[in-house]
């Protein structure tokens, strides 16, 4: 891991709970360009 992105990244600890929902929904759907339309975004955002 690169020193500056580990740096930011154990000052960083709050949860991003957008990209958790994202997460949670292309582990439930059939696959991203499903996951997209479940939630209403681009494939690309996801």
């Amino acid at each position: 891991m690169h020193n500056s992105f580990a740096k930011t990244h154990k000052e960083n600890k709050v949860l991003d709970w957008d990209n958790v929902r994202v997460f949670l929904e292309l582990t439930r759907s059939a696959g991203l360009v499903d996951a997209a339309k479940k939630l209403g975004i681009d494939h690309s955002t996801v």
